[in-house]
């Protein structure tokens, strides 16, 4: 699972949720599943007094993950 990015890991899982009928892959097509800090619907993130409610990486997984693409 690691050589996958994480947005493929979450569309594996949400589909595993999913039922399975006609109307999974319309669900799954509106899936947006983004890496990293940069993604298109940036400026619609709401904020409260300045700060956004938008889960952070933590850091240590930022580390890892910049010393798995060095090696």
């Amino acid at each position: 699972m690691e050589k996958f990015g994480g947005a493929e890991v979450l569309r594996k899982a949400v589909s595993g949720m999913l039922p399975k009928n006609r109307l999974r892959d319309d669900r799954l097509a509106r899936l947006k599943a983004f890496e990293g800090e940069a993604h298109p619907y940036k400026a619609n993130i709401v904020k409260f007094n300045g700060v956004s409610n938008i889960a952070k990486w933590p850091e240590s997984l930022k580390e890892t993950s910049k010393q798995e693409l060095k090696a």
